[in-house]
């Protein structure tokens, strides 16, 4: 199960999500934010842990997401193996 925790860190106040992902403790500094999207960017976070460790594909919503997510929590997400990388989708 995830965690949100709204913190300051180094001069810069936001929110950090962390997890557990087989066993090992993950760290993911989301920035400033509405709690609302750090709690959507938490329901997929956990869907991704979910689908990894039970070796099944995540769920539609969860994949979509992934693909369009800022690049530096997409690289995250790619180093934890929760996606493959080179699917990140360009918006702007």
């Amino acid at each position: 199960m995830a965690s949100l925790r709204k913190e300051t860190d180094r001069n810069r106040t936001g929110w950090r999500l962390q997890f557990r992902q087989s066993g090992k403790r993950r760290s993911l500094w989301l920035g400033e934010m509405s709690k609302r999207a750090a709690s959507t960017i938490e329901r997929h976070v956990e869907e991704l842990v979910r689908a990894s460790e039970a070796n099944v594909q995540p769920d539609a919503e969860a994949t979509k997401w992934a693909s369009g997510v800022e690049q530096r929590i997409h690289a995250n997400l790619v180093k934890w193996g929760l996606v493959e990388p080179g699917r990140l989708r360009h918006t702007g």
